[in-house]
């Protein structure tokens, strides 16, 4: 009986001995497979990186493309105006004397500016020189231009201005001798500031402020009596803000009431001044208008 205990108890001996042994062997297996897994998270940060580097890569690549093909374009655009210069340039030495030729649609469009262009610069007072207008379209063509658009521009402007102002300063004297002439006849009265008016008809309507909006029809002239325009020719009043139109309009509009007639004489410095207006009205005219006072809105 004995004997049967210790057989049992040696086998259950053996039994416990052999689960520890395949806990710890389990164990060990555990820890292999965490570390396992800590490796593969360890390489699938290092994947994560290296794509988030090749995607980066990537990305700057395009962008690199996008910026060749735009430098492309632009050389393409430089390349083909160049061509078009050498073109009117070659075009330009070989038809040195010779005859022009209107049914060649170059040619025929270079001619018209050039029409255009020397009548505006004539009926602004400018004498052109050929040669050196000849010279200047050449130096750009070969980019050797001596003066930039900037500087042309300028000097343009100044120039302008001046041969205006020469021009135009016989105007201000003429119009200072006509007001100082007009203020002496029978019916025109003369304000502070210069402004001269004669009453054609009288209305009995109130005046407007600076701030209105008034309905009116008009004539103006210049002092030779060429009219620069006239809402009785166009067939219709206009309107607009009282406060809106030249010095003398301003003023001469308040003074006036609903029905009121004049004739009004405004001095130049209180009408365009030295800018003038368009071609119509040449710089320090005095103005001669008709205005009739319609409503006030």
């Amino acid at each position: 009986m004995k004997k049967h205990i210790i057989i049992g108890i040696l086998i259950i001996g053996m039994s416990t001995m052999g689960f520890a042994q395949k806990k710890k062997d389990l164990i060990k297996e555990v820890a292999a497979l965490k570390e396992n897994v800590q490796s593969l998270e360890g390489t699938k940060q290092t994947l994560e990186k290296e794509k988030t580097a090749l995607t980066e890569k990537v990305s700057s690549l395009e962008e690199r493309q996008k910026a060749l093909e735009e430098e492309k374009r632009a050389l393409d655009s430089k390349a083909g105006l160049l061509q078009e210069k050498m073109a009117a340039a070659k075009e330009g030495v070989m038809n040195k004397g010779n005859k022009l030729d209107l049914k060649n649609p170059q040619q025929k469009i270079s001619y018209a500016l050039g029409v255009s262009m020397a009548e505006d610069m004539e009926n602004q007072g400018v004498v052109l020189r050929p040669n050196a207008m000849r010279q200047a379209i050449e130096d750009v063509l070969y980019d050797k231009a001596q003066m930039s658009q900037d500087e042309s521009r300028q000097f343009l402007s100044l120039e302008f201005q001046r041969i205006n102002e020469e021009k135009t300063a016989h105007l201000k004297e003429e119009g200072v001798k006509f007001l100082a002439k007009n203020k002496k006849k029978k019916g025109v009265n003369t304000t502070a500031s210069g402004l001269q008016y004669s009453v054609l008809k009288s209305g009995t309507g109130p005046k407007p402020k600076a701030s209105d909006r008034v309905k009116v029809h008009y004539k103006g002239q210049l002092l030779d009596g060429k009219v620069f325009d006239s809402s009785y020719k166009r067939g219709e009043p206009a309107t607009f803000g009282v406060g809106q139109v030249i010095k003398g309009w301003t003023e001469a509009l308040q003074l006036m009431s609903v029905g009121d007639k004049w004739k009004v004489f405004i001095p130049s410095d209180l009408a365009y001044g030295a800018r003038g207006a368009g071609n119509d009205i040449p710089a320090h005219a005095a103005l001669i208008f008709e205005v009739e006072l319609l409503g006030i809105e």
